[in-house]
């Protein structure tokens, strides 16, 4: 599918979700997608199938999630996800099949492989029986599940530390580029930072290192992005003053590498 398909694809699908919330247009052909939280992008993200996930984000997003109902993306299954918990039914779906994990906030883990392949993944966990751990902090309907042994989809936040992109990136097709502007601007929640970290601060600094690290991979296929900005009761992790000023630094960036 082409960049013009690609976007004729997401424009109906735009309209089929009411067209209220979300923002379409284009980056020299390269479509894009701004929503107001991150669950909002996967109804777009499911036009395609096998893409690489290259995720830009101060939190990798990897709950688990409860199976998919036999009809896929129900706006039932929708309406009950969360911005933490989004990428799963994307493995599921097979929408997704690899995934790395940027988050500029990060020295310590600024850049990850978060591996291929949610049966591989979920094996994994099993094999070091992170899922018997994770009862103790498991509750509710996803706990019960677990105890009845449901076959949950389960993604790492921990994977393998990369320097850069390796070439499996730089080579990537279809790939969706997945950026929240809580990645440059945050405000709470913020993995793999000291305690008195200012993450809010300083924002234009991390929108440049990430183009850096962009130009080292292959053209997307489709780019979302999110605002973080709290709307339907999701909780805001970009402060409302700072969405503006850090989603127009972010798309003149993007503007600069791909045209």
């Amino acid at each position: 599918m082409n960049g013009t398909d690609l976007l004729g694809e997401l424009t109906r699908r735009h309209a089929e979700l009411g067209g209220a919330e979300e923002r379409l247009f284009r980056i020299d052909g390269v479509p894009v997608v701004v929503t107001d939280n991150h669950q909002q992008v996967l109804p777009y993200w499911d036009a395609l199938r096998g893409a690489t996930l290259l995720h830009v984000d101060a939190h990798p997003d990897t709950g688990s999630s409860e199976p998919l109902p036999a009809g896929g993306l129900t706006p039932e299954f929708l309406r009950g996800l969360g911005v933490g918990n989004l990428i799963a039914p994307a493995f599921a779906l097979d929408i997704v099949t690899s995934m790395y994990w940027l988050n500029p906030h990060s020295r310590s883990a600024r850049f990850q492989y978060l591996g291929s392949s949610s049966r591989r993944l979920l094996r994994r966990w099993l094999s070091v029986g992170i899922i018997d751990g994770m009862l103790k902090f498991v509750t509710g309907r996803t706990r019960q599940m677990l105890l009845e042994g449901a076959d949950l989809t389960f993604l790492p936040y921990q994977g393998v530390h990369l320097e850069q992109p390796p070439a499996s990136l730089r080579q990537a097709r279809p790939l969706i580029l997945d950026i929240d502007l809580d990645a440059f601007c945050c405000n709470k929640h913020i993995f793999y930072v000291p305690r008195q970290y200012d993450g809010v601060n300083g924002f234009e600094r991390r929108v440049e290192e990430t183009m850096r690290t962009l130009h080292r991979c292959a053209r997307p296929t489709l780019v979302t992005v999110t605002e973080s900005n709290g709307r339907g009761n999701c909780g805001a992790y970009v402060p409302e003053t700072m969405i503006a000023p850090v989603e127009k630094a972010l798309v003149a960036e993007l503007q600069k590498l791909y045209c």
